[in-house]
């Protein structure tokens, strides 16, 4: 390399170069990038955050939204304990008192008392009855009477006990056999029927047609949809008879005057001359 190589060299590296227009432009987009690209990224964090925290917030409400569905089960006093009654229970039991409490009413009402004097005084009379006869079983002795009628009474209890456990257990027998049968008759209807996957899927008409009338699911869907299709041919029947009825009226209306009366009697009088 020569002196003036050299020299060359120096003044290009002292001497600062113009500036160029494409550098300068070249310069400010990549700022204008850099700026843009820091702020997507903060939108984006930013955003992220707030669909964070909205997510959180959503859930719980989202939950609240859907909460688990609970049995029905009605809790009531019985005899100094708590039982808890299903939907079908306590209809039955509302049904039976609201019967027997019109009964009730009627008997006491006919003694001049209310239902609750009337009750009392009957359970009185009762007792004394059976203290009178083990009264006379005794010889008049009341404290063996007395005795007597505490052993009668407690037998009295543990029969009305039994009795009501057997109660139970028949219907607990008659439910459970019921189960069995309806569903030994939903797994032969779904081999006609595919299309219902699961019991819940049968109309609850269909179901309640089977217990009442004891017959098949299946002989009772075929019941049920008959009587549905003879509800839309009726439906039709009448629709149709009601577009007959509005055609016929129209029909019978006399025809609309012509208006040009005279025109129509020089046409009617050609046509007839022509004929």
């Amino acid at each position: 390399m020569n002196e003036n190589d050299a020299i060359v060299g120096t003044e290009q590296v002292v001497t600062p170069a113009p500036e160029d227009e494409n550098n300068v432009a070249t310069a400010d987009e990549e700022t204008a990038t850099g700026t843009a690209t820091e702020d997507a990224e903060t939108t984006d964090t930013t955003a992220e955050e707030e669909a964070s925290t909205a997510a959180q917030v959503a859930t719980p409400a989202q939950e609240d939204a859907e909460p688990e569905a609970q049995p029905f089960a009605l809790s009531v006093r019985y005899k100094g304990e708590d039982v808890n009654l299903t939907a079908e229970e306590a209809k039955e039991q509302i049904e039976r008192g609201m019967m027997y409490h019109e009964k009730l009413h009627r008997l006491a009402s006919d003694c001049g008392k209310d239902v609750k004097t009337f009750i009392n005084d009957l359970y009185k009379a009762n007792e004394d009855a059976i203290y009178n006869r083990l009264l006379e079983e005794a010889d008049g002795n009341e404290s063996i009477a007395k005795r007597l009628l505490e052993l009668e009474q407690q037998k009295q209890n543990a029969a009305y006990k039994q009795a009501q456990e057997e109660e139970k257990a028949a219907k607990q027998a008659a439910q459970n056999s019921l189960n069995d049968r309806l569903a030994s008759d939903f797994i032969e209807l779904q081999a006609e029927f595919p299309e219902y996957g699961k019991f819940s899927d049968l109309p609850k008409a269909v179901v309640k047609m089977a217990v009442d009338k004891n017959i098949s699911l299946y002989d009772a869907l075929l019941r049920h949809e008959r009587a549905e299709s003879k509800k839309i041919d009726t439906a039709k029947q009448q629709q149709a008879q009601a577009a007959a009825a509005s055609v016929g009226s129209q029909a019978a209306q006399p025809p609309e005057k012509s208006p040009n009366p005279m025109l129509d009697a020089m046409m009617e009088g050609l046509l007839s001359g022509l004929g």
